[in-house]
C-alpha cells in the first residue's frame, strides 16, 4: 500500500489535439485592361452582321466626307481659274452628291450602331443582374447598397456611351485621318510630309493624357459610389439620424463627399501624379 502512494500511478497522456488550417485560397487576379477591353466587344461582335455594315458605311461615310474638299480644290484650281463654267457646275454637283451621300450613309451607321449597343447593353444588364443574384450575404454585409446601385447604375452608363459613341468616333477618325492623308499626299507630297511632322508629337501628348486621364477617371467614380451610397444609407436612416440629433453631422459628411467627388477639384482627383511641366 505504502509503495502504491509513494508511486500514484501515471494518469494517461492526452492526444494532443492539432488543427488544421483550411487552404486559404487566393483571390484571383483582376483582368487586365485588354481582357476587359475583348471581354466588353464580345457582346458588340455577337452582331457581327449588323457590326460590318457599320465598317462599310464608316468606310463609304468618311470617303465621301474627304472627296467634297477634294473637289473643291480641283474645282479652284482647274475650272474657276480658267473660267469654265460648265466644269464648275459639274464639281458643284458632285460635291453635292456626295455630301448628301455621306449623309445618308452616316445617318443609317448610326441607326445601327444604335441598335448594335442597346442589344448588347441589354445582355450586359442581363448578365450582370444575374451575377448578382448569386452573390453571398457576406457580400452585401460588406458592400453598402448605394455604392453597389451607383456601380451598377454609372459604371453601366459608361460602358453604355463607350459602346454608343466611342467605337463609332475612334473608327471614323481612324478612317478620316487615313483619308485626309492619301488625299494631301496627292495634292501634294512635300506639304503632306511638312504636316506629318508634327503628327508623332501629337501622338505622345495623347497618350501622355490618357494615362492619367484614365487614373482620374477611375478615383472619380469611386467617389461617385461613395457619395452615393452614403446618400442612399443616410435617406434609409433618416429616422435614425434625426432620432439621435445628427442631421448637421450628417450634411457634413455629405459636404465633405460631394466636394471629393468634384471634377477637377475632388481629392481623390488631386492624388493623381499629374506630370509637372
Amino acid at each position: 500500500m505504502a509503495e502504491k502512494l509513494a508511486h500514484p500511478p501515471e494518469e494517461e497522456k492526452q492526444p494532443k489535439l492539432t488543427f488544421v488550417k483550411p487552404p486559404q485560397t487566393k483571390a484571383p487576379p483582376p483582368p487586365s485592361k485588354i481582357q476587359t477591353l475583348r471581354r466588353l466587344l464580345g457582346y458588340v461582335t455577337a452582331y457581327r452582321g449588323k457590326l460590318a455594315a457599320v465598317i462599310i458605311l464608316l468606310l463609304v461615310s468618311t470617303l465621301l466626307n474627304v472627296v467634297g474638299p477634294y473637289l473643291l480644290g480641283v474645282g479652284i484650281n482647274e475650272y474657276l481659274e480658267q473660267g469654265t463654267v460648265a466644269g464648275l457646275i459639274n464639281v458643284v454637283l458632285l460635291m453635292g452628291a456626295a455630301g448628301v451621300g455621306g449623309w445618308v450613309a452616316g445617318m443609317v451607321q448610326g441607326w445601327l450602331m444604335a441598335d448594335i449597343a442597346q442589344s448588347a447593353m441589354y445582355a450586359l444588364r442581363r448578365d450582370l443582374f444575374d451575377h448578382i443574384q448569386t452573390l453571398s450575404l457576406r457580400f452585401y454585409d460588406r458592400q453598402p447598397i448605394g455604392e453597389l446601385m451607383s456601380r451598377v447604375v454609372n459604371d453601366t452608363d459608361a460602358i453604355n456611351q463607350f459602346l454608343s459613341n466611342g467605337i463609332t468616333r475612334f473608327l471614323q477618325s481612324t478612317f478620316t485621318l487615313l483619308g485626309v492623308v492619301v488625299a494631301m499626299l496627292l495634292l501634294s507630297i512635300p506639304m503632306s510630309i511638312a504636316v506629318l511632322v508634327v503628327v508623332p508629337l501629337m501622338a505622345g501628348a495623347l497618350a501622355l493624357f490618357g494615362r492619367y486621364a484614365g487614373a482620374a477617371f477611375a478615383n472619380l467614380q469611386e467617389s461617385l459610389g461613395a457619395l452615393n451610397g452614403y446618400m442612399e444609407e443616410t435617406i434609409s436612416g433618416a429616422r435614425v439620424i434625426k432620432a439621435y440629433r445628427q442631421e448637421e453631422s450628417a450634411v457634413e459628411n455629405f459636404r465633405e463627399l460631394s466636394l471629393a467627388a468634384g471634377w477637377p477639384f475632388g481629392e481623390r482627383c488631386k492624388s493623381v501624379r499629374w506630370p509637372h511641366f
